[in-house]
């Protein structure tokens, strides 16, 4: 009877032991700080929903110049131009980078509903100005259209639309330094974007 194995299967199992150990030291070692973490966050929750509530500086709201959102007389542009300008009576805010315990400690807890309605009402403008951006492109107004979407760079926008679209434009145009530079605006706007890589496939392909 062959019992060659017998030592192959025992270094495979005292290999299988030394993982298992390693993983349990290391598991020790993690395990006390990662409940510190979450006791430190709780304990911050839990205090933040004390912070008395406090007004939104004017810092914090989005100041748009609407005044700088093209108007054409094309009967489907100026229906969607229209429900743009209803944003113009809006507050809003862009949260990017902010937490929710961050704006509880803030401005208090009782302020984040009006800002959840403020962030509601900047998403919303950000996909009006997109479509109307869309709308202008299909109709053949590529300067107005070049306009409305820029505008939207000038708020952080991260939605892979708008770039892709200016991207259309700025080849239209042939314009290589916009494309330069939304290149970097891409980088910076959308690195946490799942979609970063295919709006730069799309900005590299001629």
């Amino acid at each position: 009877m062959n019992l060659g194995w017998i030592p192959s299967m025992g270094m495979y199992l005292m290999g299988i032991f030394i993982i298992a150990c390693t993983f349990k030291q290391v598991l020790r070692k993690t395990a006390p700080s990662t409940k510190a973490n979450l006791e430190t966050l709780l304990e911050a929750e839990h205090e933040a929903q004390y912070t008395r509530s406090k007004s939104l500086p004017s810092e914090l709201l989005l100041h748009v110049d609407f005044e700088k959102y093209p108007s054409v007389q094309q009967m489907d542009c100026q229906k969607k131009y229209q429900q743009l300008m209803r944003y113009a009576h809006l507050s809003m805010i862009n949260l990017q980078g902010k937490t929710n315990l961050e704006l509880k400690q803030t401005y208090g807890p009782q302020t984040l509903e009006l800002i959840g309605q403020y962030e509601k009402n900047y998403f919303g403008f950000m996909d009006i100005s997109i479509q109307y951006g869309k709308i202008l492109y299909e109709n053949g107004y590529l300067l107005e259209a070049r306009q409305t979407l820029e505008q939207c760079l000038l708020y952080q926008c991260d939605v892979s639309k708008c770039y892709i679209l200016l991207i259309e434009i700025y080849k239209a145009l042939n314009d290589e330094q916009a494309l330069n530079e939304l290149e970097i605006i891409i980088q910076r706007e959308m690195s946490q974007s799942p979609f970063l890589h295919k709006v730069l496939a799309i900005l590299k392909t001629k």
